[in-house]
């Protein structure tokens, strides 16, 4: 018993995401996903990343959530974005860390053939997670962690394009409607906030260099912000294209 009361709470947090996304999620996608056809049809090797991205989807979603009640309810660490910390911000943290492991773990032994951005995805796994737990350990950062995983607000709709492509379904209402709203909260989650992460970084400088070795996870921020500008700027494009498209009789 001490010793499970000497572990951090923060550990048994990752270890229940951990387990219900690498035990539990992959049967779950099975029994959800058995009901459509195109998951029924599609090899082997699509049912499994069609998993993962089911996986993801739950995780996002939960993530997402839960950041934005965090950064609503925290207050207090908008006075300080740099050094606040709150509990909640741990918690959400250690949810996305146990994430990690387990799609990590389910790349690297379930899925039977790699995927475009496969080791893309595998290096983002382990430096998000080498990074946030630095955060956690130093108690620094965590209000603009919250800021940054705001942008899985935009990964349910990414997912649910791949699974209407994968069915076929490539045109009425709902992939309009999932197109405008990918673009809407890509926007919104991923690009609108760059202001706010970087005016932080400058405005509380004196704070950011007490972070040490952390300070240069900027150079992460700005590599991953070009990243998502460099996306957007092709979603812009495909949504312009599929708009200008000759509509069918």
């Amino acid at each position: 018993m001490d010793l499970l009361q000497a572990v951090s709470p923060n550990f048994w947090v990752a270890f229940g995401s951990f387990v219900f996304c690498s035990v539990i999620g992959v049967p779950l996608s099975n029994f959800v996903s058995s009901n459509f056809s195109a998951y029924k049809q599609a090899s082997k090797e699509k049912q499994q990343e069609w998993d993962t991205r089911f996986i993801s989807t739950i995780h996002a979603s939960t993530v997402a959530v839960l950041s934005t009640i965090v950064l609503i309810v925290d207050q207090e660490s908008y006075g300080n974005p740099i050094l606040g910390q709150f509990w909640g911000m741990e918690a959400v943290a250690s949810i996305n860390q146990g994430y990690f492991v387990a799609d990590t773990c389910l790349m690297l032994f379930y899925l039977t053939k790699s995927y475009n951005g496969y080791w893309f995805d595998i290096f983002h796994h382990i430096a998000n997670s080498i990074v946030v737990i630095s955060c956690i350990k130093n108690n620094v950062l965590l209000h603009l962690v919250m800021v940054r995983y705001l942008s899985e607000w935009s990964t349910p709709f990414l997912n649910m394009r791949w699974f209407m492509l994968k069915s076929k379904v490539v045109e009425g209402t709902i992939y309009v409607a999932n197109g405008i709203l990918l673009l809407a909260f890509f926007f919104l989650s991923r690009i609108a906030i760059m202001p706010y992460m970087y005016y932080n970084f400058f405005a509380y400088h004196d704070d950011v260099k007490k972070t040490g070795y952390l300070q240069y996870l900027i150079l992460c921020g700005v590599a991953m912000d070009l990243l998502n500008i460099f996306w957007f700027i092709k979603i812009v494009q495909s949504t312009l294209k599929f708009m200008r498209k000759p509509k069918s009789s």
